[in-house]
Protein backbone atom coordinates (compact mmCIF):
# COMPACT_ATOMS: atom_id res chain seq x y z
CA UNK A 1 0.00 0.00 0.00
CA UNK A 2 1.22 3.33 -0.78
CA UNK A 3 1.67 6.03 2.08
CA UNK A 4 -1.62 8.25 2.45
CA UNK A 5 -3.72 6.59 -0.12
CA UNK A 6 -5.98 3.31 -0.35
CA UNK A 7 -4.20 1.36 -3.44
CA UNK A 8 -3.25 -2.08 -2.36
CA UNK A 9 -1.60 -4.58 -4.76
CA UNK A 10 -2.50 -8.05 -4.50
CA UNK A 11 -1.12 -11.86 -6.19
CA UNK A 12 -4.18 -13.64 -6.32
CA UNK A 13 -3.45 -17.76 -6.73
CA UNK A 14 -5.30 -18.93 -9.67
CA UNK A 15 -5.95 -22.34 -11.14
CA UNK A 16 -6.72 -20.84 -14.81
CA UNK A 17 -4.31 -19.03 -17.09
CA UNK A 18 -3.00 -15.75 -15.33
CA UNK A 19 -3.13 -13.86 -18.76
CA UNK A 20 -6.82 -14.55 -19.44
CA UNK A 21 -7.93 -14.04 -15.95
CA UNK A 22 -5.95 -10.56 -16.60
CA UNK A 23 -7.98 -9.71 -19.73
CA UNK A 24 -11.06 -10.09 -17.60
CA UNK A 25 -10.44 -7.20 -15.32
CA UNK A 26 -9.09 -4.38 -17.95
CA UNK A 27 -10.41 -1.11 -17.95
CA UNK A 28 -12.74 -1.53 -14.61
CA UNK A 29 -12.67 1.48 -12.47
CA UNK A 30 -10.35 1.05 -9.63
CA UNK A 31 -7.89 -1.16 -10.93
CA UNK A 32 -4.67 0.34 -11.50
CA UNK A 33 -2.59 -2.23 -12.31
CA UNK A 34 -2.79 -6.18 -13.64
CA UNK A 35 -0.03 -8.48 -14.86
CA UNK A 36 0.40 -12.26 -14.58
CA UNK A 37 3.07 -13.75 -12.31
CA UNK A 38 4.36 -16.74 -12.74
CA UNK A 39 2.02 -19.49 -13.91
CA UNK A 40 -0.75 -18.92 -11.85
CA UNK A 41 -0.78 -15.65 -10.24
CA UNK A 42 -2.37 -12.39 -11.21
CA UNK A 43 -0.65 -9.29 -9.51
CA UNK A 44 -3.88 -7.08 -9.13
CA UNK A 45 -3.38 -3.20 -7.50
CA UNK A 46 -6.41 -1.40 -7.23
CA UNK A 47 -7.84 1.50 -4.89
CA UNK A 48 -9.94 0.59 -1.57
CA UNK A 49 -12.02 3.50 -2.46
CA UNK A 50 -14.01 1.60 -5.66
CA UNK A 51 -13.25 -2.10 -5.18
CA UNK A 52 -12.41 -4.58 -2.81
CA UNK A 53 -10.60 -8.08 -3.09
CA UNK A 54 -14.41 -9.40 -3.06
CA UNK A 55 -15.39 -7.62 -6.01
CA UNK A 56 -12.00 -8.66 -7.79
CA UNK A 57 -12.66 -12.33 -7.52
CA UNK A 58 -16.17 -11.99 -7.77
CA UNK A 59 -15.37 -10.40 -11.34
CA UNK A 60 -12.81 -13.18 -11.73
CA UNK A 61 -14.93 -15.44 -11.00
CA UNK A 62 -17.87 -14.34 -13.22
CA UNK A 63 -15.42 -14.21 -16.32
CA UNK A 64 -14.87 -18.01 -16.00
CA UNK A 65 -11.80 -18.09 -14.02
CA UNK A 66 -10.80 -20.75 -11.64
CA UNK A 67 -9.57 -19.15 -7.88
CA UNK A 68 -7.31 -21.32 -5.71
CA UNK A 69 -9.50 -23.06 -3.35
CA UNK A 70 -6.69 -24.75 -0.27
CA UNK A 71 -7.43 -24.06 3.31
CA UNK A 72 -4.51 -21.76 3.02
CA UNK A 73 -5.76 -19.60 0.43
CA UNK A 74 -8.99 -19.07 2.42
CA UNK A 75 -7.47 -18.06 5.57
CA UNK A 76 -5.08 -15.37 3.75
CA UNK A 77 -8.19 -14.22 1.86
CA UNK A 78 -10.14 -13.76 5.01
CA UNK A 79 -6.89 -12.10 6.69
CA UNK A 80 -6.95 -9.80 4.02
CA UNK A 81 -10.72 -8.65 3.95
CA UNK A 82 -10.21 -8.13 7.45
CA UNK A 83 -7.22 -6.10 6.55
CA UNK A 84 -9.06 -3.61 3.79
CA UNK A 85 -11.86 -3.25 6.02
CA UNK A 86 -9.53 -1.97 8.61
CA UNK A 87 -7.56 0.79 6.33
CA UNK A 88 -10.81 1.58 4.73
CA UNK A 89 -12.29 2.31 8.21
CA UNK A 90 -8.72 4.03 9.59
CA UNK A 91 -8.59 6.52 6.07
CA UNK A 92 -11.93 7.80 7.31
CA UNK A 93 -10.89 8.84 11.41
CA UNK A 94 -10.43 12.40 11.47
CA UNK A 95 -7.26 12.36 13.81
CA UNK A 96 -7.16 15.24 16.06
CA UNK A 97 -3.47 16.64 17.46
CA UNK A 98 -2.60 16.78 20.63
CA UNK A 99 -3.13 20.84 21.06
CA UNK A 100 -6.61 20.65 19.40
CA UNK A 101 -9.85 18.94 21.19
CA UNK A 102 -12.19 16.39 19.01
CA UNK A 103 -15.43 18.06 18.58
CA UNK A 104 -17.59 15.29 19.02
CA UNK A 105 -19.17 15.28 15.62
CA UNK A 106 -18.59 11.72 13.51
CA UNK A 107 -17.40 12.39 9.89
Amino acid sequence: MTAGSLTVTRRIRLKTSPSTAAELLTGIPGIETVRPVGDRRLEVTYNLSHLRLDDVERRLVDGGATLADTLWHSLRKNWLRFTETNLVDQAHIVHHCCNTPPTGKNP
